[in-house]
């Protein structure tokens, strides 16, 4: 086990010197400290301390999301998604199945919402037919913002996936259309090409 990259909460209080607990409660060797020990050490001239910085509060987070689309049968699409957050993945990769009617109405909804039509908190839309139940989630809390496809078909068989996981900028007066579009490019393309 590793540390691939650190995180730390920009709004907890940590101690000027601390170290990470590992799971069953065992210790790196490794002392991290916050900046108030080193401008205390910069301060009072202390020599011998040799500091890597690992992470800055300053760092803007960085979602970018991957996907693929594949015909699957008929009118069926099988959608893979996977969320990269400032170069890593800590996000599995989230399938599910659309069919064309479901990816229109997916692609002309998420457009037309704009940043005013969404309260902080879970928002929800939903396209019920015959066969499928598509719940379209979007939610967020403070800096954290995502919409969740799960569709939930009556065909037990094409309901055995996971929901599909997208992530939304808030920085946008548009953050869902302005964040997610080529995603939306690329579903409408998909089944424009069958």
């Amino acid at each position: 086990m590793d540390i691939a990259k650190h995180a730390f909460k920009s709004n907890k209080n940590y101690p000027l010197l601390f170290q990470i607990k590992w799971p069953r409660g065992i210790y790196r060797n490794q002392l991290y400290v916050s900046e108030e020990f080193i401008n205390i050490i910069n301060e009072n001239n202390i020599q011998g301390f040799d500091f890597q910085q690992i992470w800055d509060s300053d760092q803007k987070l960085e979602k970018r999301l991957f996907w693929t689309i594949k015909n699957k049968e008929k009118d069926l699409y099988l959608i893979s998604s996977q969320i990269v957050i400032n170069g890593i993945k800590p996000y599995p990769i989230k399938k599910c199945i659309l069919s064309s009617k479901q990816i229109l109405w997916l692609c002309s909804e998420l457009r037309k919402l704009k940043k005013n039509d969404i309260k902080n908190g879970i928002n929800q839309l939903s396209h019920l037919t015959d066969d499928c139940a598509l719940y379209v989630s979007i939610s967020i809390f403070k800096e954290h913002a995502n919409i969740v496809l799960n569709p939930l078909w009556n065909n037990k068989k094409l309901n055995g996936l996971e929901n599909v996981l997208l992530p939304i900028s808030l920085d946008s007066k548009n953050p869902l259309a302005d964040n997610i579009e080529p995603f939306l490019l690329d579903l409408e393309y998909s089944i424009k090409k069958r």
